[in-house]
């Protein structure tokens, strides 16, 4: 079957595992060229292998290690394509990347890897472009692109320091600060007697 998508995709492709077994592949309706990757992507995973593009040629590799295999690199905000697996960064840009790695984590392929760099709120995956685009959509539907906000609140019959310590409890204890829709920062200006609040104008 590898030979035969080989040749009719004109496709090189290297083996240097030994794969049993055999092929059953119904059909009714013509089947494409590039189609015929996809199926034979879908053959080695049963396997428990999976292709790997290395400049012009294709290599089978076990899927477990598929990720270890200097993989292609599709840039940020560029559409994942093809039917081997890529590497991307994605940009969370108003959640925590973490609570978004947890939740879309189940979605990845079970070969797939997932890393998150908490320093840029960014999630690296490398997985097949069909899952990559997904999770990218669901990350679209649940990132609300936090807007922050900044309120300057003057202070004019309380002690500033104490009203400072108990409204920085309140909102520690109201909104979760791991949440970066919901964080609120309060800090405190002698300059102005006053609270500066910052965080999402619903919550300040």
């Amino acid at each position: 079957f590898i030979n035969l998508v080989a040749k009719l995709s004109d496709k090189n492709i290297l083996v240097t595992n030994k794969i049993n077994g055999t092929v059953d592949l119904v059909t009714s309706t013509p089947i494409y060229d590039d189609e015929l990757m996809g199926i034979l992507i879908s053959v080695l995973e049963s396997k428990g292998f999976t292709m790997v593009k290395n400049g012009s040629i294709y290599e089978v590799v076990r899927s477990t290690e598929a990720a270890k295999h200097n993989v292609p690199v599709v840039r940020s905000g560029y559409i994942a394509r093809g039917h081997t697996m890529v590497t991307q960064a994605i940009k969370v840009e108003g959640e925590n990347v973490d609570i978004v790695a947890a939740k879309v984590r189940y979605l990845i392929s079970k070969t797939a890897k997932l890393m998150t760099m908490k320093e840029s709120n960014t999630l690296l995956l490398t997985d097949y472009p069909a899952n990559i685009q997904t999770i990218k959509r669901i990350i679209k539907d649940i990132d609300t692109k936090n807007e922050k906000t900044i309120k300057i609140v003057t202070i004019e019959h309380a002690d500033l320091k104490g009203l400072h310590t108990q409204i920085s409890n309140i909102a520690k204890s109201i909104f979760n600060e791991k949440v970066a829709t919901q964080s609120v920062k309060v800090l405190l200006n002698s300059d102005v007697n006053g609270l500066i609040l910052i965080g999402n104008k619903k919550q300040v």
